[in-house]
């Protein structure tokens, strides 16, 4: 786990002190000024990533929410390319994980077709370099700090960890989310910008826009107070359905089609829609969606639709996703729950 660095004594100016015969300086005070220098960057990392909110998983209705591990900082790089979505590569870059800067060399991973992939990376083991000294001896001089890359994936139950994974309470982890179903942007949350409350307003004030629909022969816009027919998809898959249009029962006769969503989420047949006559007494229209979006207005019991033209009017929100409800709860897109 990080700790912030201590500092050694600092050098004394040497001001004045040459013209009776200097100071001495010895080899070890490069590494004193190496070691204060290092200290002072380690310590900013570590300010910054104390700041960064508790790291949550939801465990399900009724569990409470858990920590997996600790955050650790993206300080550069460490970003994929989506376009094999099945095999997404992540570009090299530095990590701050328990303590230090490590090195991540990046790399292609086999995230599969089906479940978002889930990249953990943290600190790794230390690296030493050798070189030959004048007595021809290799003795270890630079030492640096590799990246453990764990993976894992988005499964039936939210995020998962492979079985045997390494990473313990106490590790200082970042996630990387990418390839096929990637169901939200993780990266961002372990960020210097996120530590600073810095983030991207494009992304975080994104909302689902209205399209509109495609009318029929026979049917137009409503003139009144919805002089529109859009719709929107809102997450956990429900559609939004608002606006009004007009039909004209001369050409609307029997069981049609009267317009087609832009934008849906229906993969059912036969949703029901509320819907109602404006300005009228009389019984609601009976209305479906069906898959791919399609609106049809039904004949009512009697066997005939009113005569004229009648406006309908919309405002209703269907959920058509699956043949089975949702679930009693669900993760959201922003799993990690960053408050």
């Amino acid at each position: 786990m990080g700790a912030f660095k201590t500092k050694v004594p600092r050098l004394k100016s040497l001001s004045g002190q040459t013209a009776t015969g200097g100071a001495p300086f010895f080899s070890e005070d490069f590494v004193t000024l190496q070691e204060n220098a290092r200290a002072d960057s380690l310590n900013n990392y570590e300010e910054l990533r104390r700041k960064l909110p508790n790291l949550l998983f939801h465990q399900g209705a009724g569990n409470p929410t858990l920590k997996e591990f600790e955050n650790g900082i993206i300080l550069s790089g460490c970003q994929y390319n989506n376009t094999d979505s099945s095999n997404p590569v992540i570009s090299s870059g530095y990590i701050y994980s328990g303590g230090e800067v490590c090195y991540f060399p990046g790399g292609t991973f086999a995230t599969g077709s089906v479940n978002g992939g889930l990249i953990y990376l943290f600190k790794g083991a230390s690296t030493a370099v050798s070189r030959t000294f004048a007595d021809g001896a290799d003795k270890e001089m630079l030492i640096s700090f590799a990246t453990t890359v764990e993976q894992g994936i988005w499964g039936a139950n939210g995020p998962e960890l492979q079985a045997g994974t390494a990473i313990t309470s106490t590790d200082e982890v970042v996630v990387i989310s990418c390839g096929a179903s990637n169901y939200f942007t993780a990266e961002q949350y372990f960020s210097k910008q996120a530590a600073l409350k810095i983030y991207d307003l494009g992304v975080q004030a994104t909302r689902p826009t209205y399209t509109s629909a495609t009318l029929e022969a026979g049917v137009s816009l409503g003139s009144l107070n919805q002089p529109f027919m859009v719709s929107r998809v809102l997450e956990g898959g429900f559609t939004h359905i608002v606006g009004s249009v007009t039909i004209d029962f001369s050409v609307i006769t029997g069981n049609e089609t009267i317009f087609k969503l832009g934008s849906h989420a229906i993969t059912t047949n036969s949703v029901a829609v509320s819907a109602g006559y404006v300005s009228v007494t009389q019984s609601p229209p009976s209305i479906i969606v069906t898959f791919g979006g399609i609106v049809r207005i039904l004949l009512p019991a009697s066997g005939t639709h009113p005569t004229g033209t009648r406006i309908i009017s919309f405002n209703t929100i269907v959920y058509g996703k699956n043949t089975v409800p949702a679930d009693t709860y669900q993760y959201k897109r922003d799993f990690l729950n960053i408050t």
